[in-house]
């Protein structure tokens, strides 16, 4: 007699059980995982704004970068206006973000310009650049600071980025040019000072190191912005406006609806007066690049007035070490 040894099958009860260990233990892996990758985008994100605070150190004009254009003259170009006159340079076609390009091994973005011999070129390179994505720009939290954006009123694409340069905290009003008293966007006593509505007659200011007598390791020079969906246009990474911010905010021309002062707070990117503010998409609060050099990660937690007297550089307030 032939013996026949039958293969025992799974049943539906025991497929069940294994089906959902699986899925408990991928309930239990997926945290992790998400924890390990929002960690190395808070790394990347720090390690963008300790080259960017380098560049500035490594500046060659003997002040630090500025946040608008300048003519030859030292005269400043306020507004978005910029030097379409050859030979142009990084500081005669755009704010701090463009100066700092040779700074961080990105200068082959201005060979164009550099090479531009009429106004007409200067502006198509100018508007080439501005659709070219500057990873170091970019936090890889702030998923829309990769995406193109487009001006529907002129056609041009541009590329956008997650940060903002502080220019102070004493942002005063002045009169804009339809003759309007606002507070706008201009602060004085940041490590990026501005000054918006002369169009002519200011002069490049003379930010150095020694200057921040406040100590450089107590003033914040450039923090986190992430891209607003919708008003993506304050986030252009060549743009002039786009890249300042005074800590607190008092601007009334951009952000009227927005409550003032606008402090350091969490936000969302859907929220058109996350724009007004300093934040982040980090759990719990933003990096911050300090003129020093080096960076810091600082909780929405910490009291109210410490970030507006990191913002001034020779305010003489007084900051702990923690």
């Amino acid at each position: 007699m032939m013996s026949r040894r039958h293969g025992r099958a799974f049943t539906l009860i025991e497929l069940l059980v294994v089906i959902a260990i699986i899925a408990i233990l991928i309930g239990l892996l997926l945290p992790a995982v998400q924890k390990v990758r929002e960690a190395a985008a808070r790394m990347k994100c720090q390690n963008n704004l300790k080259q960017m605070a380098l560049a500035c150190h490594n500046y060659g004009f003997g002040a630090w970068p500025v946040v608008c254009p300048v003519q030859p003259s030292g005269m400043m170009l306020t507004n978005g206006a910029y030097l379409s006159t050859p030979p142009a340079t990084g500081e005669t076609v755009g704010g701090w973000t463009i100066q700092l390009l040779e700074y961080h091994e990105q200068g082959n973005y201005l060979n164009g310009l550099k090479a531009a011999t009429t106004s007409a070129q200067v502006v198509t390179a100018r508007t080439t650049m501005s659709f070219t994505p500057i990873p170091i720009y970019q936090c890889p939290s702030d998923s829309s600071s990769s995406a193109v954006w487009t001006n529907t009123s002129t056609g041009e694409t541009h590329r956008l980025m997650s940060y903002a340069a502080v220019t102070g905290n004493d942002e005063w009003a002045e009169a804009n040019p339809a003759g309007t008293v606002r507070t706008a966007r201009n602060a004085r006593n940041g490590m990026f000072p501005k000054m918006s509505w002369q169009p002519t007659g200011v002069r490049r200011p003379r930010v150095t190191m020694v200057g921040a007598t406040d100590g450089l390791s107590n003033t914040v020079a450039i923090g986190e912005k992430p891209v607003a969906r919708g008003f993506e246009s304050r986030s252009i990474w060549t743009g002039i406006e786009s890249a300042i911010l005074a800590v607190p905010s008092r601007n009334e021309i951009d952000f009227p609806t927005c409550t003032k002062p606008s402090y350091y707070r969490d936000d969302k990117p859907d929220n058109v007066c996350s724009q007004s503010h300093h934040w982040s998409l980090h759990t719990g609060g933003a990096n911050w690049g300090i003129a020093d050099g080096s960076v810091r990660f600082i909780r929405y937690s910490v009291p109210q007035n410490l970030l507006p007297d990191m913002a001034s550089r020779d305010g003489g307030e007084v900051v702990t070490p923690d």
